[in-house]
């Protein structure tokens, strides 16, 4: 993996909401710029990289996480998004680009949050069919 310009985006695998959004962020995205990985493999990327030692694997399931491996940076909730959307395609990377507007923050943070505790209610959990194809397509780019 290129360390330079890339991060690691951090999405519960066994959320319907954060898949789906995972999918669509990787179908707008830039080459190999973002990397997705399921919560459920943080451990291995904890001993990996240091700046990723004090965070809970609990702290994960609130919100998206996105590491930034070049300069150690993480990004969290409103701001993650920002992120992965400013690596995607235009017009998509101009939407990551007005989420980090200072003015906007307070309208957008709550909201976020309150996707966050709800996504349940948007989307029915994963079947255990797409739970099994997840985990597949998960172990073939991860291996790769």
């Amino acid at each position: 993996m290129n360390q330079h310009n890339q991060a690691i985006v951090f999405f519960d695998a066994q959320c319907s909401l954060c898949w789906r959004t995972q999918k669509l962020l990787a179908s707008w995205g830039q080459s190999t710029t973002l990397q997705f990985v399921p919560l459920q493999h943080f451990k291995t990327y904890q001993q990996q990289f240091k700046a990723l030692e004090t965070i809970l694997p609990e702290e994960l399931r609130q919100g998206i996480r996105v590491f930034e491996i070049s300069t150690d940076k993480l990004y969290v909730g409103v701001a993650g998004v920002g992120y992965c959307l400013q690596h995607c395609r235009f017009p998509f990377s101009l939407l990551g680009w007005l989420l980090t507007l200072p003015w906007l923050q307070p309208l957008l943070i709550p909201l976020y949050e309150w996707v966050a505790r709800n996504r349940t209610r948007f989307l029915p959990p994963l079947s255990p069919e797409e739970e099994e194809r997840l985990y597949e397509e998960l172990s073939r780019v991860l291996t790769n």
